[in-house]
């Protein structure tokens, strides 16, 4: 499309894990240099507060394209979930002549309503309330892609969402720490994300940690691929949501590791260090060409 300012009109659905850290990743490109010509993160947790979880036509301003270069989307969050089930009607007792007309007129309003003409028949809206009612508490024991791949075989199954936070302490018991990283091919930097640590080690209840994280390129560890978010006092589930960059080359990029070190500001009486737990990233091990955000268990420093 020869202009500068494009109208597309285009809709895309997405299978996501949870929309309370996924984020949605923006890119414009120009298709004759290949460069890029302006980005935008969108955090999915902020349609969480929206009339009917959605955003109508909003403008975005686009980061590395100038002040005033705009983006405007629509974003409508949805649960997914089976829109019949065979078995609970079956169970249902047939309605008798005899039976109040009111009861008869009341399921077929609710059988009206189970379906929504503009989305996919299993797409139901939903309010913030039962938004959180439908997440299935439990462990995280995988890690989990940004982007969801299309559920395999014919099973019709409802899909449930892995919960914002991890009831899971880690393989070493120091908690887990929610990355995003992704690498750009044609701005050469790599974008590491920091989510969120989850169910640090309270061995004090009257001293609660005051946790931040570091970020280091290894080998070398040099001074100026030092990066640091802001501090949380007093939580053992910080969340963060805080984006750095690194500008590497993709040759660089394969023979590279990210230390991440969880620190608490507070000085704790059981450790004469303040680090909580670390985790080393192999880059070289990882497709970053996607987004992709996963829970690593921390592990002692070494």
């Amino acid at each position: 499309m020869r202009t500068s300012d494009p109208v597309w009109e285009e809709g895309f659905t997405f299978l996501i894990r949870n929309p309370e850290t996924d984020t949605v990743y923006v890119q414009i490109n120009d298709q004759k240099t290949g460069s890029e010509l302006g980005s935008l993160d969108v955090n999915l947790s902020s349609l969480s507060n929206k009339a009917n979880l959605e955003i109508v036509k909003q403008p975005f301003t686009l980061s590395k394209s100038g002040p005033y270069s705009k983006i405007i989307l629509s974003l409508r969050l949805r649960i997914l979930k089976n829109a019949s089930n065979p078995e609970i009607q079956s169970d249902q007792p047939e309605v008798s002549p005899n039976d109040s007309p009111s009861a008869s007129n009341v399921n077929l309003e609710q059988q009206s309503t189970s379906t929504v003409n503009d989305f996919p028949a299993n797409l139901i809206d939903a309010d913030a309330n039962s938004l959180a009612e439908s997440i299935e508490e439990g462990p995280i024991k995988e890690t989990s892609s940004l982007i969801s791949a299309t559920p395999t075989g014919s099973s019709t199954s409802v899909i449930h969402r892995t919960p914002s936070v991890t009831s899971s302490s880690g393989e070493a018991g120091l908690g887990r720490i929610q990355l995003t990283l992704r690498y750009s091919i044609q701005r050469q930097r790599l974008t590491v994300v920091v989510n969120q640590v989850a169910n640090i080690p309270l061995k004090d209840p009257s001293n609660i940690p005051d946790p931040y994280v570091k970020l280091y390129l290894l080998p070398g560890r040099a001074k100026d691929t030092k990066r640091k978010t802001a501090v949380i006092k007093d939580n053992c589930n910080p969340i963060f949501d805080e984006k750095f960059e690194y500008l590497i080359s993709q040759g660089e990029l394969n023979t590279q590791q990210l230390e991440v070190t969880v620190c608490t500001q507070k000085q704790l009486f059981y450790s004469s260090s303040n680090v909580m737990g670390q985790v080393i990233i192999d880059l070289s091990q990882w497709n970053l060409m996607q987004p992709l955000s996963s829970w690593f268990d921390l592990q002692p420093e070494k």
